[in-house]
Formats: structure tokens, sequence, C-alpha cells
């Protein structure tokens, strides 16, 4: 899943409030946030950075929840890593952010895994093909692509063929919940199970414990989302034909604050 930016936060925030009022506008939006509207356009369109400063007056004028509070700080403190360290901020296209309710749907590794299948050339719209590819019964692989169609994740082209409604999709991937930390342990549990399945020079896995300075970890954090999306650029520009999981972990060993 690719990693959103800031500024989807506050999109996101703005099409809540439309929905439920479709006479809210941008202007409306941009004076709620007392910011003009020629500022919200540039924010909201990723040609202006958001300030550490700015994204707490916009917590405050959004009172966004705690959890989602601490979530937007984190993406702008990244942000503003990256700025300061010269790299290019991207925006991703066609994103689909999913709300946890909508993840909970998907979660399971099968879907996943499918919608990234998708993508390969030597692809299939068969449920038979599918379910001998991802060593699942037909049945589940029937379930999957109809959920993945009931929530417009997946459509079926002309030719009856599966395609992808998005280029990518993430979640509030900081953000604790017990339907995301089961989707991380199901992507740990199969590289274990993989480890004596699959030869050594077709995967990868590593480990490096070392102390820390806890106040570098939102730069660490950046580095890993950096590494994940050159990693998928590098193995996604040429042709492709199966599907892995990178499973990256940075968690402490030792009892904090003790």
């Amino acid at each position: 899943m690719a990693r959103i930016n800031s500024y989807q936060i506050l999109l996101a925030e703005y099409e809540s409030r439309q929905s439920k009022n479709k006479r809210f506008s941008r202007r409306a939006f941009a004076a709620l946030l007392g910011i003009s509207s020629g500022r919200l356009h540039e924010i909201m369109n990723g040609r202006h950075p958001i300030t550490l400063k700015m994204a707490k007056k916009l917590i405050a004028k959004l009172n966004l929840e705690e959890s989602k509070a601490a979530y937007f700080l984190r993406l702008v403190e990244s942000e503003a890593y990256l700025r300061a360290d010269g790299r290019k901020r991207v925006r991703p296209k066609s994103t689909r952010l999913l709300s946890e309710e909508e993840f909970s749907i998907v979660s399971d590794w099968e879907y996943f895994a499918l919608m990234a299948l998708a993508e390969t050339a030597t692809f299939r719209s068969e449920i038979p093909w599918l379910a001998r590819k991802l060593s699942i019964p037909e049945a589940r692989a029937t379930e999957v692509v109809e959920h993945l169609l009931k929530q417009g994740l997946l459509n079926v082209s002309e030719k009856g063929e599966f395609k992808n409604t998005y280029t990518s999709m993430t979640t509030l991937i900081d953000i604790p919940s017990e339907v995301v930390r089961k989707a991380n342990i199901e992507c740990i549990r199969q590289a274990i199970e993989n480890l004596d399945k699959i030869d050594v020079m077709k995967r990868d896995v590593s480990s490096l414990t070392l102390p820390v300075d806890m106040e570098k970890i939102p730069e660490v954090k950046a580095l890993i989302r950096e590494f994940k999306s050159k990693v998928t650029a590098l193995m996604t520009k040429e042709q492709t034909t199966e599907v892995y999981n990178l499973n990256i972990q940075f968690v402490p060993v030792s009892e904090l604050g003790i």
C-alpha cells in the first residue's frame, strides 16, 4: 500500500463534511480552517507544504480526535524531513484512502494479493487459475473477487477481465486498529511459513539489533517509507509475473522508559 500525504487528510475531512452538507464548499472549508481559499487550493493540490505550526492550528480548527491528530502530525513531520533532506515529495496517482471499516472488509491477505496479481503480465481473470496461483479454494477466490467488486476496488472490463479500479490504496497505518494489527500479523506469519518453503535465492529475511536515539524515530519511519516506495518503483517498472510481500518491522526489544 502507498504512503499518503498530509493534504489528503484535509481532503478526507472536507469530503466527509461535504457528504453531510452538499452546499458545503471549499470556500467554507477554508473559512473554517482560518486560511484563504487560494492557500487551501494550493495545499489540497500538494503545491504548498503544511508546516508543523500550521498543522497544529488545523487540528484545533477541525477538532480532530487524538489518534488522527497524532497521525496527521507524524505525516507533516515526515514530509518536513524529506524536504529538508532534498528529496522530492511525489503525489500518488489515483490512490484510494480506505476507512477502517472498508479495510476491515478486505484486510485478509488474499484481497491485496489478488489485486497485486491483477497488475502482472500473466494475470488471468479465471477463478480456477486465481485459486491455484494463491493456493486457496475456488470458493474463497470467488468470495474475494465478489467483495472487491462490491467495494469498487475491482471492476470488470468489456472483455470480462478483472481490472483494479485504483493505482494504489492506503489506510491510516499509524492509527491503532485491531484490524490493521491483524493484517500485519498475517503478513509476518506468511513470512515465517515461507522461510523453509522458498529457496533463499528467491527471498530475503534479515534483522538488525541496534541502540537507538528515540528522537530519531520519525526520521527512521520516513526512511522506511521512502525505501518501500523505491522498492515498488524498481520492481514494477518492468514486466511483472509474481506477487511478494515486503514486511519491515522496527520495534523495541528493551522495556521503554526504564
